[in-house]
């Protein structure tokens, strides 16, 4: 058994990760930590559904950030050489509407996907 694996997104398909990916995952590695934002948090809550990700949470054998910035490779073509550099972007809302905090958001894509209740409310507050 390996020691570690991370599973972030990896395309920008509509399927972001699904139910082999995380149960292969979880069979080799002692731990699987998930670098989510709101499209892989979703995923992953369809692909396995809010128990089991609860479950997974509270037995340790999955750790999850939230982040809202996405991984890019940036490319300057200035000059004769291309130049590449690793940044991260993030894309903001139009309108007056606040900016949530990661926990808000976090409970946001719960309650969207599992309904304003207290399992929804719970599972929040396990991350």
């Amino acid at each position: 058994m390996f020691q570690s694996a991370l599973i972030r997104r990896h395309s920008s398909a509509d399927t972001l990760v699904d139910a082999g990916v995380i149960a292969e995952t979880l069979l080799f590695y002692q731990n699987v930590h998930v670098v989510a934002d709101r499209g892989l948090l979703t995923g992953i809550l369809r692909a396995i559904g809010p128990d089991n990700l609860a479950t997974l949470l509270r037995d340790k054998r999955i750790t999850l950030s939230y982040s809202r910035s996405l991984p890019v490779v940036m490319t300057n073509n200035k000059g004769n050489v291309p130049t590449h550099l690793l940044t991260a972007v993030s894309f903001g809302g139009v309108g007056t509407r606040t900016r949530l905090s990661n926990r808000q958001e976090i409970t946001e894509v719960l309650e969207m996907e599992m309904g304003k209740n207290r399992k929804s409310k719970m599972l929040a507050e396990t991350h």
